[in-house]
């Protein structure tokens, strides 16, 4: 699905999503997707490729954030996964925000501007998904 497809009030919390996100996405945050349950209730789904405390820490934050932007009261639920497992095991998680470009035969993040080893921190800027580009 992509951007142009979406709801104007889904478009509107993908931009609050990311938004929220500024500043707060690690190298170890994978994917984050966006579910609408309902009118006021939404799903945030954050994939961790390491359980890190300090990344879950962060994870708190972005919802906080994410929660306060919104114009109305929503039920907010996040929910936390640690996998390496492919991205399209999570096919039914919701519209997909955010996913890191993971290029495993090299074994670093890259995307088509920069290759990025493990354990330094990228350009969030430059990490965000190819459809909301």
């Amino acid at each position: 699905m992509d951007l142009q497809d979406l709801k104007p009030k889904t478009k509107r919390r993908v931009s609050e999503l990311l938004r929220a996100m500024l500043g707060s996405v690690s190298w170890n945050l994978r994917a984050v997707w966006l579910d609408e349950i309902g009118p006021t209730s939404v799903i945030l789904r954050f994939l961790l490729a390491l359980d890190n405390e300090e990344d879950r820490e962060e994870i708190d934050d972005i919802a906080f954030e994410f929660e306060a932007l919104q114009d109305t009261g929503i039920d907010l639920d996040v929910q936390v996964y640690v996998s390496n497992d492919s991205l399209s095991t999570f096919h039914d998680f919701g519209y997909l925000v955010y996913a890191r470009w993971e290029d495993k035969h090299i074994g670093c993040i890259s995307n088509r501007r920069f290759r990025v080893p493990y354990g330094t921190t990228p350009n969030p800027a430059l990490l965000i998904h190819p459809t909301l580009e």
